[in-house]
């Protein structure tokens, strides 16, 4: 269940694939974070997820609407 939105969140909600995303973006820096605690940063498993985190990292950038700053629109 998604948490509590703000008026303006709620108007412009993520779509699930993008919420999925990040709520998997942030278990995985909570696990890196976790691991570092217990093993040497050199360990190949610490590795391993920040590479899986670079990967969500890349599909959160392709999945996000692109937003155009009113800046640029005159």
């Amino acid at each position: 269940m998604r948490p509590h939105l703000t008026k303006l969140e709620d108007t412009m909600a993520k779509p699930d694939r993008v919420y999925d995303l990040e709520r998997r973006q942030k278990c995985l820096e909570d696990e890196i974070t976790k691991a570092l605690s217990c093993y040497p940063s050199d360990d190949p498993m610490i590795g391993d997820l920040k590479r899986r985190l670079l990967h969500l990292r890349h599909e959160l950038d392709r999945q996000r609407p692109r937003v155009v700053g009113r800046d640029c629109l005159h």
